[in-house]
């Protein structure tokens, strides 16, 4: 653990990023966990040289040191400004999903949909369904085309189809809407792994900057949800809910020109990681054997590393592409997970008796399978398998039940103050803000919760917090007061979500090589959209087979309720068991 006086961390920063002199907050003490870091870079000790010092590092003639880019405090305030502007992506995208989710009933209105909530389910689960399903993708692509190039494209094709969603309105086509939410999901999949690989590689690794940045991007999660669902109920109701899609897109273009004049190159993020791999080398000479080959990653701008099958000292960059990328993989994981999805949404709308429907979900589970068994055999697989053990298992597990649980509460919860207490959609948002506030409570307590007590009691806490919260609402009478459930409810949520995030990705991560760290973020990412979109597909069927062809709409989400209160108490299990086997095995 860093001492007081320790400022080993100071001039130094993650794999690929460039090494500055820190702010100073980022030379203050660090826990000997990097809680809130998915990428989990390793701690160091001792005074840190300045990166043109170290190996590997030396800048060009006439070209400043790496250690420029962030110096003195004009470079601090780049330093914010890149923060603020890559955490803006956890914000738009729960932005993006609580506009439909409570500003639906404007935008239902419009598609003449006000009285199917399954076609309006479609409006969150076509979003969250592409963003799940092509964050590993979209990551690999960061790895071999550069994380800084992939967040400008991210944020350019986000503002071009919210512009585009927005104009859906005059061709009064709900399946186009959905489609153009499921391309806005595209660019949300393609920015969420690449803003968190950059943003694991500005700061020092260990630095209480770096903790305290990942807590402000958990943070930003619900209040996201509650700010989009506020701009879009308050233009729904004036000017017309299209204008929050512009609103976005205008928001999003802004971004591009601030990220094309803050965020680092991807050369720049590349010395960095050089500079900090070739010092950590000599900090850990233990590792020693592992030297050529992680150095070679980062010379090849963190492309795809070797695999466990590759003989040491092969270049993943010396490979064709279709292999760097894994393109079989890609075609058969998005196809079985696109096919999977959606048969189970769809089922909403035409039945599980309509053939289409059956077939392409066993089509979908067919290519699953063949993308688990390609992926055990690749040489660069997609999906790191190596965690694929049974607590590996347990923890994707317990986290999928626990967002599943997340979605249905805030899909059913907002339906039943909207239809069954009768809430105006902006008063939806305004009973569900306590989030924002607990979301902030959570994501900063969580850093200290998890240096104190280890991810796996955390990620346990999550699932009790994902349980308790989706319980407290799915009992409350209709009749109740707010104050009783509801806005408990809404404040118990939210330590879910920010607890299970960053706990998740440090047990994964403690499961794979230091050069594949930033997979596990995308892992969890992918679980987490996906979901979100799965859950809803399910929680729906549920609703339609319990509701009585319509007539007790009640009934229906209070099926729907108890289906989200047994996902997570099933993750709860799985939680508890993988606490078990942990304990079991320290104190063999």
């Amino acid at each position: 653990m860093a001492s007081p006086g320790d400022t080993s961390t100071a001039n130094l920063a993650a794999p690929g990023s460039a090494p500055v002199p820190a702010p100073p907050s980022a030379t203050m003490p660090a826990d000997d966990t990097d809680c809130s870091t998915p990428s989990g870079a390793i701690a160091t000790t001792g005074p840190a040289p300045p990166s043109h010092e170290l190996p590997g590092s030396t800048p060009k003639q006439g070209q400043p040191a790496p250690t420029s880019i962030f110096h003195g405090s004009a470079g601090a305030v780049r330093q914010a400004v890149c923060s603020v502007s890559l955490c803006m992506v956890m914000l738009l995208t729960q932005a993006a999903l609580g506009a439909t989710i409570f500003g639906g009933s404007y935008i239902a209105d419009t598609f003449g949909l006000a009285d199917d909530p399954e076609q309006q389910s479609w409006f969150a689960a076509a979003f969250s369904l592409t963003v799940g399903t092509f964050v590993l993708p979209a990551g690999r692509l960061g790895d071999l085309y550069g994380n800084r190039i992939m967040v400008l494209v991210g944020y350019a094709w986000v503002g071009a189809w919210s512009l585009v969603a927005g104009l859906s309105h005059y061709t009064r086509s709900a399946i186009f809407f959905d489609v153009c939410r499921g391309l806005q999901g595209l660019g949300f999949a393609v920015l969420l792994p690449n803003s968190l690989a950059v943003l694991a590689r500005i700061f020092p690794p260990q630095s209480r900057a770096k903790r305290l940045t990942f807590c402000l991007y958990a943070a930003t999660a619900p209040s996201g949800a509650v700010l989009g669902g506020t701009f879009t109920c308050l233009l729904g109701a004036t000017v017309g809910w299209w204008w929050g899609f512009y609103l976005l897109a205008i928001v999003c273009a802004a971004l591009v020109v601030i990220c094309t004049a803050v965020v680092p190159s991807d050369r720049q993020l590349h010395d960095l990681g050089r500079a900090f791999l070739a010092q950590d080398d000599e900090k850990h000479q233990h590792d020693a054997a592992f030297k050529d080959e992680e150095v070679a990653d980062v010379d090849e701008a963190r492309s795809i590393s070797p695999s466990h099958q590759d003989q040491p000292g092969q270049r993943a960059a010396h490979r064709p592409l279709w292999e760097r990328l894994d393109l079989l993989g890609m075609v058969l994981g998005v196809s079985g997970l696109v096919l999977f999805n959606f048969a189970w949404n769809q089922a909403l709308l035409v039945g599980w008796s309509t053939v289409y429907v059956y077939v392409l979900l066993i089509v979908g589970v067919m290519l699953l399978c063949a993308f688990v068994v390609w992926e055990s055999r690749a040489s660069l697989p997609l999906l790191p398998t190596s965690i694929f053990n049974l607590q590996g298992c347990l923890i994707l597990g317990a986290l999928a039940l626990g967002w599943s649980a997340f979605s249905i509460w805030l899909f059913y919860i907002t339906q039943f103050v909207i239809r069954q207490r009768g809430y105006s959609p902006l008063g939806s948002v305004a009973a569900l803000s306590p989030a924002a506030i607990a979301g902030v409570v959570a994501a900063f307590s969580s850093e200290r919760i998890l240096a104190r007590f280890g991810s796996k009691v955390v990620m346990l806490l999550a699932l009790i917090a994902f349980t308790t919260g989706i319980s407290i609402a799915g009992t409350a009478p209709v009749e109740q007061t707010y104050w009783a459930q509801t806005f408990v409810a809404s404040f118990v949520m939210p330590f879910g979500m920010d607890m299970s995030f960053p706990s998740a990705s440090i047990i994964l991560s403690d499961m794979l090589p230091h050069h594949r760290q930033g997979e596990a973020s995308s892992l969890v990412n992918t679980v987490v959209n996906y979901s979100v979109a799965l859950g809803l597909g399910i929680a729906g069927t549920v609703e339609s087979q319990v509701n009585r062809q319509g007539t007790d709409e009640l009934r229906g989400y209070r099926g729907a309720f108890y289906l989200g209160i047994g996902l997570g108490a099933l993750g709860v299990l799985m939680s508890v068991i993988n606490l078990a086997i942990s304990t079991q095995r320290r104190s063999a």
